[in-house]
């Protein structure tokens, strides 16, 4: 059984029913409030995720979202979630997936809202998709990535730590292989290479396995980890390497294993990035880890 997720009528607070197959259906299109983007505190368990409240009620099977405007908020999940519809709003939902992906957002729609989520328990990724906006997520406990951006994308605000639970993954907290316009923004991506019974690979990789990928902006995030905390590579696929990428303004930690950054073939700009633990200025060499700049 799946539930299934639909919208009908402006202004409605959330009302849940069963149609005749007892599948759970959700009617709401709450007004749209403006909500802050990624703050400046680092993030963690007590400013992202889910939080339990009186309203939560729990959904024991996967979610399916294939009307436009719909919004799913205060539901606790034992399932996954795949988006279908335009103008979709993901609040306050914890999902424990044991599927590939926590949420999958659906190609040829845009617009998807999701916001103070927490997911684990997939064997893929916890986002999968393009053309969405993501902010406070608690993202952990991954067989393999936390997000796997397309084009069109914001990440902000976020928590991606625990990945790599499965055997033989190369685990990633962002790994993208093709795409355009992703802002990654004040996020805490917590990746050391040797924590035990996880296979850290980076904190993030931009590389052009795909397709070409252009206007990269990584911006004031806690990058703590992996073989090295970012890599920006040209595949050798014959796409190029990612063009007009920027690295702005962020702090990287001690656990890294090889680097702290790698550049195969690209030139992105780099500017104000600094370590966390003693404020230093990234010089040009990359190839060292933070304890060696003790």
């Amino acid at each position: 059984m799946t539930t299934i997720i639909t919208a009908f009528t402006a202004g409605l607070e959330a009302i849940a029913a069963t149609n005749q197959d007892n599948d759970f259906i959700l009617f709401a299109i709450p007004p749209l409030v403006a909500n802050t983007a990624a703050s400046s505190s680092k993030p963690g368990a007590d400013n992202t995720g889910f939080k339990m409240n009186a309203n939560v009620q729990t959904i024991n099977q996967s979610v399916v979202i294939s009307e436009p405007n719909a919004e799913l908020k205060d539901r606790d999940i034992n399932g996954c979630v795949s988006v279908a519809a335009d103008n979709v709003r993901i609040r306050n939902v914890r999902i424990n997936c044991a599927g590939f992906y926590g949420i999958k957002a659906n190609s040829g729609h845009s617009n998807l809202l999701i916001e103070d989520v927490e997911i684990f328990g997939m064997q893929s990724a916890g986002i999968l998709g393009s053309d969405f906006t993501l902010r406070r997520a608690n993202i952990h406990d991954s067989g393999a990535d936390a997000i796997k951006p397309g084009s069109n994308v914001i990440i902000e605000a976020s928590w991606l730590h625990r990945l790599g639970s499965k055997a033989g993954s190369h685990s990633d907290g962002v790994q993208m292989v093709s795409g355009n316009n992703v802002t990654i923004r004040g996020n805490n991506i917590d990746m050391p290479h040797d924590l035990s019974g996880f296979t850290n690979s980076q904190c993030m990789i931009i590389q052009t396995n795909n397709g070409p990928i252009d206007s990269i902006l990584i911006e004031d995030n806690w990058l703590n980890g992996g073989g090295y905390c970012v890599q920006i590579n040209d595949k050798g696929t014959g796409f190029g390497p990612p063009t007009n990428v920027q690295i702005i303004g962020n702090k990287f930690g001690k656990d890294c294993q090889f680097g702290i950054l790698r550049f195969g073939g690209s030139s992105p700009v780099l500017r104000d990035n600094i370590y966390e633990f003693n404020k230093a200025p990234i010089g040009s060499d990359f190839t060292l880890c933070g304890d060696e700049h003790n």
